[in-house]
């Protein structure tokens, strides 16, 4: 009876072990839809959090009916404000250009990034439609999992072996004859 309480017990600890180490690993968003551009036109996506040299940006992009040249570039969020105002001093991480690509990025710093997909090509001024793809890998909570794996296995087993000297001892003590 005793030793099947235990077996709960443990099991219990385990499945929280588990879910809580599966929730504290890493941190995906990712995009993958079609869009269209005028010339001149441009389309952003944030990473929403911040995120630093540790972490990843990964995308793709491809032509669907026409072949205009997409310029993809990173603007951090002081940068990606002077785009959208329209001003001319912009520093930018050029990323590629051309009609298929793909790549990842790692950003030099921690913020929040913007994306940007530009129809800049000035051999082809109709609109474009292109089908993108853009995941951001948050490390940081990757950076956790060392934790998850030394502390938390760590205070389970002795919090486990607290439980099992607590009901081995009330075990024993019911046992005892008592003596008038």
């Amino acid at each position: 009876m005793q030793n099947k309480r235990k077996e709960k017990v443990l099991g219990f600890l385990l499945l929280a072990i588990l879910i809580i180490t599966n929730y504290s690993t890493c941190s995906l968003q990712g995009f993958r839809f079609g869009i269209s551009l005028s010339y001149g036109e441009f389309y952003d996506i944030s990473s929403e959090d911040i995120i630093g040299r540790k972490d990843r940006v990964s995308w793709s992009f491809s032509n669907v009916e026409t072949f205009a040249k997409i310029q993809v570039r990173m603007y951090d969020s002081e940068n990606y404000e002077k785009l959208v105002n329209g001003d001319s001093d912009i520093q930018s991480f050029s990323l590629s250009s051309g009609y298929d690509r793909s790549g990842t990025w790692t950003p030099y710093y921690d913020d929040v990034w913007y994306i940007v997909f530009m129809h800049r090509d000035t051999d082809y001024k109709e609109q474009t439609t292109f089908i993108i793809e853009v995941i951001f890998s948050n490390q940081r909570y990757t950076d956790r999992l060392l934790a998850s794996v030394i502390v938390i296995p760590s205070v389970s087993a002795i919090v486990i072996v607290i439980l099992t000297i607590i009901l081995d001892y009330r075990y024993k003590s019911k046992k005892l004859p008592s003596y008038p």
